[in-house]
């Protein structure tokens, strides 16, 4: 996601939390906005080298149980290690 993106997302975000009277800001709507856009480009990050993590560590462990690993799905132990680190680093799947 671009960073022009983002800082849409967070102004939409911002503008219809206050709309709905779900928040009152102490500051600029601005500041809030990009704040939002801040968040969600970590979490964006985290998740794409979670990603990467998961698919690393299912090849290190496809590869050390080649003899007997043709039954397996790797797409299978992909998800299943990417839930495993998602619920390790406390990110939500």
């Amino acid at each position: 996601m671009s960073s022009q993106q983002l800082s849409s997302l967070g102004r939409t975000i911002v503008d219809a939390l206050v709309r709905a009277d779900l928040v009152t800001l102490a500051g600029p709507a601005d500041t809030a906005a990009k704040a939002i856009a801040d968040e969600v480009d970590a979490y964006q990050k985290a998740a794409a080298k979670l990603g990467a993590d998961a698919e690393r560590l299912a090849d290190d462990h496809l590869r050390q149980l080649r003899a007997g690993s043709a039954g397996i799905d790797r797409h299978r132990v992909v998800q299943m290690i990417r839930t495993k680190l998602a619920e390790e680093r406390g990110l939500p799947v």
